[in-house]
């Protein structure tokens, strides 16, 4: 019965093309809110709308009993932009049912991982099995609705208490169950520099953005920036590991590799864009204005406001004084680590490893994600980041899918999790 539901529900939600920053997403986005909202209304959810900079989200709530544990499910709906290669076996936004997997874009990503835990908590409310309070927390566009994302949830925290967080991004390491202990935080920002008098034209902003850039990254081809490695934390302390033999349980504690040495978990700053204006005057006059973007991931123990300061401090000691500096701060936030000690954490861990038949595994998410830390700090300090995808499931290129088999473990552990 929950599969039949599975495939009924992910094959409405696939059809629906949200692909960030396409022409139709508006439209897209606007059609997938009234279908969740019809949907979690047929079931009794109590709903509530809300938009933030234009842009949709939706709290869902069945509260069953106030003794009962609460559940904050949190989602978004829009997709990373693809281009929908030829190589696709089908069209990405018709579901395909093959003999051992399910085909379409975001059947492994967010949605796809969605619609296994809704089908799962259906199923249990119609079965009056559900052991949990449960408050689903969607948006649509992530990128917009991040900025403010903080200040949304201080509002509303009251409607949205809850004991723990579960959500997932991307996916786990290889086939094993996976649990994310944590993500880096990230900065991005503009540096502008302008020239205020145009008698001086020995003053040339666009070679000066460039000596500048270069200069951020030292000898040892470390950032060069006044504190940035202050605190940096150079390992992870030990973890407890949960595995289920039979009926029983068993705690060990394991030893965790340097987690954030490797490379791809480092503190990062990318230079993303440079332009000189005017942009397209023809002339071989130097240009007034020279702006850079530049993208920094930071680690756990750096903070944002912290590295934003010493950035301020090598400018105004770097810089001619002749020209103006400007720092535009588009998006922060901090890294942050996730409490894994905590009885939900334990509980989800060591039936996600029963029913896949596997030890489980830790990771960093190295992208960072801004509703993490947000949900983290205002409403509940207990975040469950369980990736469900597996690393060959194609996310984000062609053909991405889900194996039936996995499928079905993953519903034996939803259905044990949420009744129990």
């Amino acid at each position: 019965m929950v599969l039949s539901r599975y495939y009924e529900l992910l094959k409405e939600y696939i059809e629906f093309n949200t692909i960030q920053d396409s022409k139709s997403f508006s439209k897209e986005a606007e059609l997938t809110m009234k279908w969740l909202n019809n949907l979690l209304k047929k079931q009794n959810f109590d709903i509530q709308e809300y938009s933030v900079d234009d842009c949709p989200i939706l709290i869902a709530k069945q509260i069953q009993n106030q003794n009962l544990p609460t559940c904050l499910i949190y989602t978004n709906y829009d997709l990373e932009l693809q281009e929908i290669s030829p190589e696709w076996k089908n069209n990405p936004f018709h579901l395909y049912l093959g003999k051992d997997e399910v085909i379409g874009r975001g059947v492994a990503e967010n949605k796809g991982q969605f619609i296994i835990y809704l089908a799962s908590i259906l199923e249990l409310i119609e079965q009056n099995k559900l052991w949990y309070n449960i408050i689903f927390l969607i948006d649509g566009t992530q990128n917009k609705v991040w900025a403010n994302l903080t200040e949304f949830l201080k509002k509303h925290q009251p409607s949205l208490a809850s004991d723990f967080c579960l959500f997932w991004f991307g996916e786990g390491v290889g086939e094993s169950p996976t649990l994310e202990i944590g993500q880096r935080g990230g900065i991005n920002f503009d540096i502008i520099f302008s020239k205020e008098d145009e008698k001086l034209r020995e003053l040339n902003p666009n070679l000066e953005m460039i000596k500048m850039l270069n200069k951020l990254y030292n000898m040892n081809n470390k950032i060069a920036i006044p504190y940035f490695y202050y605190n940096v934390e150079k390992t992870q302390p030990e973890l407890k590991e949960i595995r289920r033999y039979g009926t029983n349980l068993e705690y060990r504690t394991i030893s965790v590799p340097n987690t954030w040495g490797n490379i791809n978990l480092e503190p990062t700053l990318e230079i993303t864009g440079l332009i000189s204006l005017p942009k397209f005057e023809k002339t071989k006059s130097i240009p007034k204005t020279t702006s850079a973007n530049l993208h920094m991931k930071i680690v756990n123990r750096q903070n944002y406001q912290e590295i934003i300061n010493g950035l301020q401090q090598r400018l105004k000691y770097s810089i001619p004084q002749n020209l103006k500096t400007q720092l535009i701060i588009h998006e922060a936030y901090n890294p942050c680590k996730y409490n894994i000690n905590n009885a939900y954490t334990q509980k989800a861990t060591t039936l996600l490893s029963s029913a896949l038949h596997a030890p489980l595994q830790h990771k960093q998410n190295p992208i960072g994600i801004k509703a993490a830390e947000a949900i983290q700090n205002h409403i509940c300090p207990n975040i469950i980041s369980l990736p469900l995808a597996t690393e060959g499931s194609n996310i984000w290129i062609a053909n991405e899918h889900l194996t039936t088999e996995r499928i079905k473990k993953l519903f034996d552990f939803c259905l044990t999790f949420f009744s129990s």
